[in-house]
């Protein structure tokens, strides 16, 4: 009878035992690309690439995922910029990115691409947001991940940005995280934007917060540079390197657990303050009114009443 009885065991244990491998080598074997760049490598920006750059040398030889910094700012490097901008007297004349890229290199021995130019066009932005320098694998179900994380003085800047996740068409196991920061003298805020793969907008970017960044009529960045911009607009130390932090806190929870802020959180370097304001939050009586309880929902509600005719953000 135990001779009987052993094989249909045997067979049912195997079974179960070739499931739960089947399940944790699909897990195992999901490899992450994430394609991070910053745009603007000023007092906000450079203190984020050096984060970055540290960050992504303490991820080398993670085999599963894949990770790649690009720079790009047109602006080279001022003798007034080295006060607080991670730049030394031997890159005075030199492209920023260049400069940093560079030195992340030879100190890090990471990925650091280098785009020495003012993007005012989306269709440039677009080129830099390709895969195919990523070669497939048959071994890895891969995901990819753009983190765009803006750190300009310029709102034009900000619409390029701000029409590009919008418009973007992502494709399968793509998604987009536009990470926007914006400072004056001692205070400041960051706005974090998610689009998924199916080019759904879960959380707006910094244009929904603050309109008047859609309706500005400054020069763009190629017809004033930082350095210009920062003579009539002075920022501290302190106010770049805690925007930093904010924005790079934002990039490592999504990153390390899928997990992002939404809304806008505020904050002052000298008075010790941060705080955070979700969308939920902002949104709280319209959801009550539309009976919904997301943001996508909403819009759906809002596009559908009005026929279309809200704009992009229903509103």
């Amino acid at each position: 009878y135990r001779r009987n009885l052993f094989p249909p065991i045997f067979l049912a244990v195997l079974t179960a035992w070739r499931f739960k491998m089947k399940k944790n080598n699909k897990k195992n074997n999901e490899r992450n690309v994430y394609k991070i760049i910053i745009v603007g490598t000023g007092g906000t920006g450079g203190a984020v690439a050096s984060l970055t750059a540290r960050y992504l040398y303490s991820k080398m030889g993670n085999e599963e995922n894949v990770y790649n910094m690009i720079l790009v700012d047109g602006d080279t490097v001022d003798e007034k910029n080295i006060n607080r901008q991670p730049f030394s007297s031997d890159d005075v004349g030199s492209f920023k990115v260049d400069c940093l890229s560079e030195a992340y290199r030879e100190v890090y021995g990471i990925d650091v691409n280098a785009v020495p130019k003012y993007i005012d066009d989306v269709e440039e932005f677009q080129n830099i947001f390709n895969y195919q320098e990523t070669k497939p694998s048959s071994y890895y179900s891969t995901k990819y991940h753009t983190i765009l994380i803006g750190a300009v003085d310029n709102h034009r800047a900000r619409q390029t940005m701000h029409e590009l996740f919008f418009n973007i068409k992502l494709v399968e196991n793509t998604d987009l995280l536009y990470i926007d920061s914006a400072n004056e003298f001692d205070f400041g805020t960051i706005v974090a934007g998610y689009k998924d793969s199916d080019n759904n907008i879960i959380c707006p970017d910094r244009a929904f917060f603050f309109p008047d960044v859609l309706t500005s009529k400054e020069k763009k960045a190629s017809e004033l540079s930082c350095g210009e911009i920062n003579i009539s607009a002075p920022q501290h130390y302190a106010t770049n390197q805690q925007a930093a932090c904010i924005v790079f806190s934002q990039l490592c929870s999504f990153i390390e657990y899928g997990k992002y802020s939404t809304g806008v959180t505020y904050f002052h370097s000298f008075n010790l303050c941060v705080n955070h304001r979700s969308l939920d939050d902002y949104l709280a009586d319209t959801y009550k009114a539309y009976d919904v309880d997301n943001y996508v929902d909403l819009c759906k509600k809002l596009k559908n009443k009005e026929k279309g005719e809200l704009n992009e953000y229903g509103r």
